[in-house]
């Protein structure tokens, strides 16, 4: 009996043939229509009416424009593949814009990039706004007193943004302690810190200055007369119950005898320590 697989091989084979050529064919069509859309593509986004000629910024107060459109320009100079360029409206690169302003200008609080009139690239951003100033992880020595300290603005979220220039006198409010530009100050109890400081100034007392210290001591100095150094400050613990030491302290200074020396000698006060429970220490020069 012959066997069928030796009448049918040939014809097997053939048709085996036949159908890797037309899969050679469909891939040689597809490679070349892909060749053809490519560079057809390529070709389109090359004509001046799709392609970016202006960039706008809209927003800023204080960021230069002129800055903000030099980085913009440059992100755009070059191609895709050496072929499409990055000024065309249908793949300029947006969130690479976006992500590259960000990162240079800690100012940005939101930015968003959109085309306008097909030729116009409008930068929108909004800034953050200074609220007090964080000037380094240690409180002035005498040796900083006799330079300028470098200071950076915070916004009143305690983010960290920007260089702040050189003030004589205390015209933001300032924080020392660990902290680094495009981030946040002590963010577990920031808010809690702007509390008790609101609470201070309702005493009628004229605090300007936390100084938060690694071993967990915070110093909240009062204004006077004298260099922060001399200046008096209230001591408390980083984890203490503000709550109960904001009640402590209003208590203490609504008490004689220290009602009656911080009217009459206000600017001989040290320190109001409030970091020991309901025991309130203070000390005049």
């Amino acid at each position: 009996m012959v066997n069928k697989k030796n009448f049918s091989s040939p014809r097997l084979l053939e048709l085996k043939r036949k159908r890797q050529k037309i899969l050679r064919n469909k891939i040689l069509i597809f490679f070349f229509l892909s060749v053809i859309l490519f560079f057809g593509l390529s070709f389109a986004t090359r004509f001046e009416k799709i392609n970016i000629k202006n960039i706008e910024v809209i927003g800023n107060k204080v960021l230069e424009a002129e800055i903000i459109k030099n980085i913009v320009t440059k992100e755009m100079q070059n191609y895709y593949y050496f072929i499409v360029p990055k000024t065309s409206v249908l793949f300029y690169p947006k969130n690479q814009i976006e992500r590259v302003l960000l990162n240079k200008f800690k100012r940005i609080k939101e930015i968003s990039v959109e085309v306008k009139n097909e030729q116009i690239l409008e930068i929108y951003l909004s800034e953050r706004k200074a609220a007090y100033t964080w000037c380094g992880e240690d409180i002035l020595t005498e040796e900083k007193i006799t330079t300028k300290e470098n200071c950076y603005f915070m916004s009143s979220d305690g983010y960290i943004f920007d260089k702040a220039p050189y003030f004589s006198g205390a015209v933001y409010f300032k924080f020392y302690g660990v902290g680094k530009i495009g981030s946040l100050f002590s963010p577990e109890n920031f808010n809690n810190l702007i509390s008790f400081k609101d609470s201070v100034t309702s005493m009628g007392l004229r605090p300007n200055t936390f100084n938060l210290k690694n071993d967990g001591d915070i110093e909240l100095y009062l204004a006077s007369n004298s260099s922060i150094l001399n200046s008096p400050k209230i001591l408390f613990k980083k984890d203490g119950n503000l709550i109960k030491i904001t009640e402590n302290l209003q208590s203490a200074i609504s008490t004689d005898p220290l009602k009656t020396n911080l009217k009459d000698k206000y600017d001989t006060l040290l320190y109001i320590d409030l970091r020991f429970g309901n025991k309130i220490y203070y000390k005049f020069r």
